[in-house]
């Protein structure tokens, strides 16, 4: 079991948002795999499987909003995000840097990216994780 923290950052408007959530993780070949719920609203919940490899974090969302996220350093992804209301935007992450640390209490991911949704930029944007075996 762990104590997983999530901080979201948006540099260009000083924004941040921070989740914190207990949660079962595992090992595997994959790398730390963590499970857990995201209540987006009041109804809509989001079922959530996060991924810390050696030089990676995958985030998937399996509900009606949201979409997956993949980072690498210098590696682009593109996939789709669900907004509220059944939209479905192009979606595209651009990892500029991604620095994962392990240490025998847990994991620590530090990821900055730059997020276009329909094709337009959404500026640049942060992540902290913070894994804390319990």
């Amino acid at each position: 079991e762990a104590k997983l923290t999530i901080i979201t950052k948006q540099p260009e408007i000083n924004e941040n948002l921070t989740f914190t959530t207990r949660t079962e993780c595992v090992e595997t070949s994959e790398g730390l795999k963590l499970n857990y719920e995201e209540n987006l609203s009041e109804e809509d919940v989001v079922n959530t499987q996060l991924v810390i490899g050696e030089d990676t974090v995958m985030v998937q969302r399996h509900g009606d909003i949201g979409g997956n996220m993949f980072f690498k350093k210098t590696t682009t992804y593109e996939t789709h995000y669900n907004a509220m209301g059944g939209l479905s935007l192009d979606m595209k992450i651009f990892t500029t840097n991604l620095d994962i640390s392990k240490h025998e209490n847990g994991i620590s991911a530090k990821i900055d990216y730059q997020l276009f949704l329909a094709g337009s930029s959404v500026g640049k944007m942060g992540m902290d994780i913070k894994v804390e075996y319990i």
